[in-house]
């Protein structure tokens, strides 16, 4: 199902504005090509005119706005949508009652009132990144765990420096050891530490491709290379480095 849909949405560029903040993103335009792709954060993604269509690895899946769990393998046809990737580590986004489901389609229709929550902070007047930083600001200083709001400030300073902060020095803040404090993690956030690195290491490097080439942006994120950059971005996105900064660049 994924790879027919492929088919149709070859050759259909991405049109509209991308914000980007420490561990979130937003996108508000018609979406484009993509591949099937899986983010490490959670997906809300709404439809601005219409209903929209995603395909998972069970089948094709039609309403006016899903979540999508962080992890889940998707492709998205294209339509005008207000789509917002959400930090994990956030745990008071508006969001259905078991975000991370294991149901059978992988994806979660939106109800009427969680869609207009979202539509009515992210489709106002104001500059999309400022209504992100204020919408991230929000939730994610609302976690309810001391220790973990520790951690994720040091993985949060550490990611907009280009900085890879230690499974050590975070195991040190929480008085854990380094392999229970592993564990600890992926409880408190539904993924391994070494993805929500990842992710925020990602969307460093976009952030720094605004001021640099990509090539030195993936390297000072903590990138091996670009090639590994764009592997990661195609995987997390569904597209390559260059239509995000395009994107970027249009605001």
């Amino acid at each position: 199902m994924v790879n027919a849909m492929l088919n149709r949405l070859s050759k259909v560029s991405w049109l509209g504005e991308v914000a980007l903040s420490v561990g979130c993103g937003a996108f508000v335009g018609r979406s484009g090509d993509n591949q099937p792709h899986r983010h490490w954060a959670h997906q809300v993604v709404i439809g601005l005119d219409r209903k929209i269509q995603v395909a998972t690895k069970s089948g094709h899946f039609e309403a006016q706005g899903f979540w999508i769990p962080a992890g889940v393998r998707h492709q998205l046809m294209y339509a005008p949508v207000l789509s917002i990737y959400l930090d994990p580590a956030g745990h008071n986004w508006p969001c259905p009652s078991n975000p991370v489901c294991d149901s059978k389609q992988g994806v979660i229709p939106l109800d009427d009132s969680i869609r207009e929550s979202y539509l009515e902070v992210f489709t106002g007047s104001g500059p999309l990144t400022e209504t992100l930083n204020q919408f991230r600001n929000r939730f994610m200083t609302s976690a309810e765990c001391p220790k973990l709001k520790c951690v994720l400030k040091e993985l949060h300073e550490g990611s907009t420096l280009g900085l890879d902060v230690s499974r050590k020095t975070l195991a040190d803040l929480t008085k854990l050891s380094p392999s229970r404090f592993s564990h600890w993690f992926s409880e408190q956030t539904g993924l391994p530490l070494r993805s929500y690195k990842k992710w925020l290491k990602m969307l460093s490097a976009l952030k720094f491709s605004q001021e640099m080439p990509l090539t030195d942006a993936a390297v000072i994120a903590g990138f091996a290379d670009k090639a590994h950059f764009c592997r990661a971005v195609q995987d997390a996105f569904g597209v390559t480095p260059a239509t995000i900064a395009n994107l970027l660049s249009e605001k």
